[in-house]
């Protein structure tokens, strides 16, 4: 083994190097094809919570409400101020 001699298969009585190798680039390809596809989809997810002070799963919480008023962010995620012409939901 030490001399890449791998011998020959029981079941096919082929040499077992080439058909590692051959199984060896399918192995390869796959594993490289989910590395892209998993950082295609992980890099925006964290560009996303890094630019949004947050991850995806935080849960958006409605502003309290001061009587008919609505609310909205000012800034930072504790502050808040009225304004009636503004509605949406923050982080908190």
């Amino acid at each position: 083994m030490l001399q890449g001699n791998f011998g020959n298969s029981i079941r096919t009585g082929l040499p077992v190097l080439p058909e590692l190798a051959r199984v060896g680039v399918y192995t390869l390809t796959l594993t490289l094809g989910s590395l892209v596809l998993t950082l295609l989809i992980a890099v925006p997810i964290a560009v996303h919570a890094a630019a949004h002070g947050g991850t995806p799963a935080t849960p958006r919480r409605p502003c309290p409400r001061t009587s008919s008023r609505q609310c909205r962010c000012s800034g930072s995620a504790t502050s808040w101020s009225t304004s009636s012409s503004i509605s949406s939901a923050c982080f908190r």
